[in-house]
């Protein structure tokens, strides 16, 4: 469904000059779907990859295939990690007690992350 999202956008022309791609926790993601992704957001001049925060196991999997992923485009284009999976380490009243979803706190933090990557692009 990312690549979707932004395959949709970036023929619009409304995929900005920062890009900001959280897969979401819903399924696993591969190597190649997050290339695909980055492929299809090559519009914007930054794209930012966010890791993920999850109650289950596959978390550290998931995070190393997206930190792995910007480092394959390093060379290529601008491509920082935004680790939210860092974040909630360091503020684990973001997350409601499901351990995924947001709080009421962690939508804040959640913004204050995307505005902070949003500035220094």
């Amino acid at each position: 469904r990312s690549l979707a999202t932004v395959e949709v956008a970036a023929a619009a022309g409304t995929l900005g000059d920062v890009a900001i791609i959280h897969v979401g926790t819903n399924g696993p993601v591969e190597s190649s779907d997050l290339d695909a992704i980055v492929a299809a957001a090559l519009g914007a001049d930054t794209i930012w990859l966010t890791t993920i925060r999850t109650p289950w196991g596959n978390q550290v999997v998931e995070n190393q295939r997206i930190i792995d992923a910007a480092h394959r485009w390093a060379d290529f284009h601008d491509v920082p990690v935004l680790d939210w999976d860092a974040i909630v380490d360091a503020r684990p009243e973001a997350l409601d007690r499901d351990g995924i979803h947001l709080s009421y706190v962690g939508r804040r933090i959640f913004t204050e992350m995307i505005g902070d990557a949003l500035a220094a692009s």
